[in-house]
């Protein structure tokens, strides 16, 4: 199990040429800025060593690796949740299993549109609520496959996909983080970096 003393080190033995530079308060700050995202020190460390940027000599910032943290590795991206909304056996194709002889004004639709919810509830929670934002009748108004704008409706609303993922991860920090601040005070990051810890308190 990590604490902050192994974040702290992950973080100088990942990017020695950058981090060697930085004043201890530097260090102090970022690694606080990665708990003030929500993130445990297990979180964190992990998401340190799964940053992947090449011969990337300077740190990613502390919210890209919040988000490489916090990624659900069953998240749908854009183009899979299009998919799963408009394919032949999305969302928006789902029916009811229901069969009667004579419907009353309105009850097939929304037994449809119940058989939609269900299928959108099965697939991702994330899609379900996406789904919820944007409402079922707007998303069947959409014509994606429209030879003139089809294209363009399907960037807008891969666009609107990611930026209310981006939203979602957000609030889980929010609430990840509340009642948890000032946990980062109790310690120091540079006890234990060994003879590291020369280097940098040299340069504060």
């Amino acid at each position: 199990m990590s604490d902050w003393r192994d974040v702290a080190t992950a973080v100088l033995g990942s990017w020695p040429a950058t981090v060697n530079s930085w004043k201890a308060q530097t260090l102090t700050a970022y690694v606080g800025q990665l708990e003030a995202r929500g993130l445990t020190p297990d979180d964190a460390y992990a998401a340190i060593l799964a940053w992947d940027g090449g011969d990337q000599i300077v740190p990613p910032s502390a919210s890209q690796l919040a988000a490489l943290a916090r990624r659900d590795p069953d998240r749908p991206t854009s183009a899979e949740a299009i998919a799963w909304i408009f394919g032949p056996d999305g969302v928006l194709r789902a029916r009811t299993k229901v069969s009667k002889a004579r419907w009353e004004p309105g009850e097939r639709d929304q037994l449809n549109d119940a058989a939609a919810w269900e299928l959108a509830t099965a697939l991702h929670p994330l899609l379900f609520a996406f789904i919820r934002t944007q409402g079922l009748d707007r998303l069947r108004s959409l014509d994606l496959d429209d030879p003139e704008w089809g294209d363009r409706r399907r960037e807008l609303l891969a666009d609107d996909w990611d930026e209310f993922v981006e939203a979602n991860e957000h609030r889980e920090a929010r609430a990840l983080t509340s009642g948890r601040r000032g946990e980062l005070g109790r310690f120091d990051p540079l006890r234990a970096l060994g003879p590291q810890r020369l280097e940098l308190e040299r340069a504060s």
